[in-house]
């Protein structure tokens, strides 16, 4: 049980540090920074056909996230980056067992 949490703890918190560096690729490197924000501008966009208000105007005719729209982005952001995380350390964890069992 506690390995399980402590995973999952793992998980969590790498799912921030991925969050915080794709924040900084975004900052520094804009070009590659597109990478996530198209897939971002969609969700929120059908968020927005929904009735959620997501999305607002900006001066250069992009839309830009309202307060709303880009805390449901970092949410959104941070579990897809934990789930990734916790597959990367189930399948090490998994290889190493694996490998234990073969010797």
């Amino acid at each position: 049980m506690i390995s399980m949490a402590r995973l999952l703890l793992i998980s969590f918190v790498g799912g921030g540090g991925a969050l915080l560096l794709e924040y900084l690729l975004a900052r520094f490197i804009p070009i590659l920074g597109i990478v996530f924000w198209i897939p971002t501008l969609v969700a929120l966009s059908i968020l927005e056909d929904c009735g959620l208000p997501t999305l607002q105007g900006s001066s250069d005719g992009w839309p830009m996230a309202t307060t709303l729209g880009a805390i449901i982005a970092v949410i959104a952001w941070w579990l897809i980056w934990s789930v990734v995380v916790a597959i990367v350390l189930w399948r090490t964890r998994h290889q190493k067992e694996k490998s234990a069992n073969a010797l």
